[in-house]
């Protein structure tokens, strides 16, 4: 989910899909801002990962491989 989205942020839209639509999908930020503080909104958003700007694809993979179910 990126965060900076042009209608609502990523942060508003994985509330909305957590608290309005009960979403249990896992849900990875993807931000160019990677501090502390953001880390800490997103998980608190109900974001499960966080990816950081640019990312690269073996980092992504990383990321994914925590959510597949085998």
């Amino acid at each position: 989910m990126d965060l900076r989205m042009p209608v609502c942020d990523g942060l508003q839209a994985t509330a909305i899909m957590r608290r309005e639509l009960e979403v249990e999908t896992p849900i990875v930020a993807l931000s160019a801002d990677s501090t502390e503080d953001i880390r800490q909104r997103c998980s608190a958003a109900g974001m499960q990962s966080f990816c950081s700007k640019p990312a690269s694809k073996q980092e992504i993979a990383q990321v994914v491989k925590k959510f597949v179910v085998r």
